[in-house]
């Protein structure tokens, strides 16, 4: 996966609606909170489903941005251990020239 496609999926991430996502009785996705008895006003509901994917959608408000959160995190150490692997050769080499001019002498 590639900057751009992080970069969409984040985009799409912070343009959804605010806020902690619930489900109700899986076919419900709202926002706040549900008071029994006194129901979801209409600008709580995010959306509905038939096919029993609400708690799932409901999730993903708050997985997705964790999820792009930890490929940020794994990307920084990715880059350091490139960083210190690209260290290390160039060590080895200075190492290994020297060592190659020792026998030399």
């Amino acid at each position: 996966m590639n900057q751009k496609r992080i970069d969409e999926i984040r985009a799409r991430c912070e343009a959804a609606t605010p806020g902690e996502w619930h489900d109700l009785d899986d076919w419900l996705v709202y926002t706040g909170d549900y008071i029994e008895g006194a129901g979801i006003s209409n600008e709580q509901v995010v959306c509905t489903t038939k096919d029993g994917a609400a708690e799932f959608i409901a999730h993903a408000r708050q997985d997705i941005p964790e999820l792009l959160d930890e490929i940020d995190r794994l990307s920084g150490e990715v880059k350091t251990w490139k960083e210190t692997a690209e260290y290390s050769d160039n060590v080895v080499g200075c190492l290994e020239a020297k060592l190659a001019k020792y026998r030399e002498d």
